[in-house]
């Protein structure tokens, strides 16, 4: 009895390590950008080096990247299932206008960045509107790109 709690302690704490060890950002990633017409590279580091309003912004602009999202998931907050089907929006989450996630297909690319960014009475939109804040796991198979930055 002993020999099969401490097996299934052992099984617990591997899970969660994995579960940790999946959660975190890749330290040898990094990704190219254009800012002001200068091209930067950056490390997921700086999506948390800077003050708290800094930091958003880094993050609205470019945890909406998928290969960021993919490779600083820790940073980017992006931690969630890799389950098919938990790639979902809620039925019952809404914005502050009332709006269900549904409302994301109707706004430009950079304004769902935002508001996927966002937190709405206490719950996280992308984390509430999965499947429409693109918050599914990633294709390995997307390539990356250069884009410029409108705000730094």
């Amino acid at each position: 009895m002993y020999a099969k709690t401490l097996l299934l302690a052992l099984f617990a704490a591997l899970a969660a390590l994995t579960t940790v060890q999946a959660c975190s950002d890749d330290k040898d990633f990094t990704w190219t950008y254009t800012f002001d017409g200068r091209r930067f590279t950056q490390h997921c580091s700086f999506l948390s080096n800077g003050n708290k309003a800094t930091n958003t912004k880094r993050r609205n602009n470019h945890c909406s990247r998928n290969n960021v999202k993919r490779n600083c998931k820790k940073s980017c907050d992006n931690c969630g299932s890799n389950e098919p089907s938990n790639c979902k929006d809620s039925s019952s989450f809404r914005f502050t206008n009332g709006q269900s996630c549904s409302f994301l297909k109707q706004v430009s690319v950079q304004r769902k960045s935002i508001l996927c960014g966002r937190t709405f009475n206490g719950i996280k939109a992308k984390r509430a509107c999965r499947k429409s804040c693109n918050n599914c796991k990633s294709s390995e198979a997307e390539l990356e790109t250069t884009v410029d930055v409108v705000e730094e």
